[in-house]
């Protein structure tokens, strides 16, 4: 059985958090001023299909992602 290294793991994060940081944050950070600019308009909606949209392609890609790991674990000489 493996063990879950959490160093790792805190690591792995840290470096996703810089990507999240310029590229998500950005992105609903001017999404976010334009709703407020316009309140009569209530722009809301944008703003929850942008999260939608971005959850929905990290699972897939994750998946995607997955789903090649497991293919190459196979191919594997390790037990």
């Amino acid at each position: 059985m493996e063990t879950i290294n959490l160093f790792g793991a805190l690591l792995l994060g840290l470096m996703g958090a810089g990507h999240c940081l310029a590229m998500c944050g950005g992105i609903i950070s001017s999404l976010s001023v334009t709703s407020a600019a316009n309140a009569e308009k209530k722009n809301w909606h944008f703003i929850v299909i942008y999260q939608i949209g971005r959850i929905t392609s990290y699972t897939l890609f994750g998946a995607i992602a997955g789903w090649f790991g497991l293919q190459f674990s196979h191919l594997s000489p390790l037990p």
